[in-house]
């Protein structure tokens, strides 16, 4: 029996696994027999993960340009190999312990509402620094987080630490109806609408004009923010955007081939979400209809398809899908992504992109899982991803000022 077949067999029954266990922890009591046998299984898959070669650099795919060169010097991270804990090397592990079980420490919030133009409304949770009571300085510059579908703000706690201590001023932004947020109107946002988004950054203009607004998205976020940039391109009014693992093709995953632990956590938080928002969703969508969905792609279907006025998969994913416009893209975006995620295969990864346009970079790492990119630091377990982002961010910001700078000095 060769040695891939013993690491796949284990891959398959880790996803498994940790579904079960995971639904377990959610909704039932554990008997003590389920922990003892789900930890040995844990342990024995661990060791012979660490069989496994682990730390290469992340591979870079890029347009040779000014831009590139100096990000990649000023970023030393990139040419550092990431080195996963042992245990983190199965993907689906990584990717739930980072969704459900990490501690992203402790962070305080102010949220303010944002009423849209259709008299809907979308939470803006802004983390406050230890000891502040408010926002911090309007000159700082913005980083709106844009979660996964099944994450909010708790999510994003570490992330928005370590951005406070970069000097940034982070947000999390929540679409209609998520993050305990009301909903005001019978309308959830559908996959790749940036419409929403985009009177958030308007908004954030109006009321920071000082300041330079950046954006980090992951998964679903991730696709949401790369949709946005392309819709509106060079009036994008975002200095530098991060998404961190892409789906780059959704479609190919919502229409059935999506692996069954993620079909079975994607449906439930789906379920729980219109559940939520029952009596206002009635109006235009069958909510029990939507309840008793088997497949993510039958929820999609009967509440997503309408909201967005289409009539089949190819009408809505035409409009939804996050690379739709990405010619149009003008805004520094650094894309992350591991070779071992759960949800994204390698073809759907658009690597002639990077090579084409100069704005526009690719990192990729052997291990990560889908949004993990777990390791261990000197403040304990944390994200490499969002440290690369923000060292991207911030570099950006830098090459901007630096390019102003000569800019001026040339027209004197």
């Amino acid at each position: 029996m060769s040695k891939s077949f013993i690491f796949d067999s284990f891959s398959a029954e880790m996803s498994l696994i940790v579904t079960v266990m995971v639904y377990w922890l959610l909704f039932v009591s554990i008997p003590t027999w389920i922990v003892v046998a789900l930890v040995t299984v844990l342990f024995f898959s661990a060791f012979i993960e660490m069989l496994r070669p682990c730390g290469a650099a992340p591979t870079m795919y890029y347009k040779d340009s000014a831009f590139s060169r100096f990000l990649l010097k000023n970023i030393p991270r990139l040419s550092i190999p990431y080195k996963p804990p042992c245990w983190a090397k199965n993907p689906n592990i990584q990717t739930l312990v980072k969704t459900y079980i990490i501690d992203q420490g402790e962070t305080r919030f102010e949220r303010h509402f944002l009423q849209l133009k259709d008299r809907g409304v979308v939470a803006l949770d802004w983390a406050l620094a230890q000891g502040s009571t408010s926002i911090m300085r309007k000159s700082r510059p913005v980083v709106i987080l844009l979660p996964d579908l099944m994450t909010d703000a708790r999510n994003l706690m570490y992330t928005c630490q370590k951005s406070l201590q970069q000097g940034f001023r982070p947000m999390v932004f929540n679409r209609r109806g998520h993050g305990n947020s009301p909903l005001t109107t019978p309308k959830l946002q559908s996959y790749g609408d940036p419409s929403d988004l985009r009177q958030v950054v308007k908004y954030i203009r109006s009321k920071l004009p000082n300041a330079r607004v950046t954006a980090i998205g992951y998964g679903a976020g991730a696709d949401l923010l790369l949709a946005y940039l392309g819709e509106f391109g060079s009036s994008a009014y975002l200095a530098a955007g991060v998404a961190v693992s892409p789906l780059f093709d959704p479609e190919r995953l919502y229409t059935g081939s999506m692996p069954q632990p993620y079909e079975v956590l994607g449906l439930l938080a789906s379920k729980r979400l219109v559940a939520s928002h029952g009596e206002g969703l009635k109006k235009t969508v069958d909510v029990q209809q939507a309840l008793s969905c088997h497949k993510l792609a039958d929820l999609e279907r009967h509440v997503y398809w309408k909201m967005a006025g289409c009539d089949n998969s190819e009408q809505y994913w035409e409009k939804n899908a996050p690379l739709r416009d990405a010619d149009d893209i003008s805004t520094p975006v650094l894309c992350i992504t591991s070779h071992d995620d759960p949800l994204v295969v390698d073809e759907a990864i658009p690597y002639d992109v990077f090579q084409v346009y100069p704005q526009m970079l690719l990192v990729t790492t052997n291990y990560g899982g889908h949004c993990g990119f777990l390791e261990w630091g000197p403040d304990g377990l944390r994200s490499w991803a969002d440290l690369i982002a923000l060292d991207f961010v911030e570099s950006v910001l830098e090459f901007s000022s630096k390019e102003e700078r000569r800019l001026k000095s040339a027209t004197r």
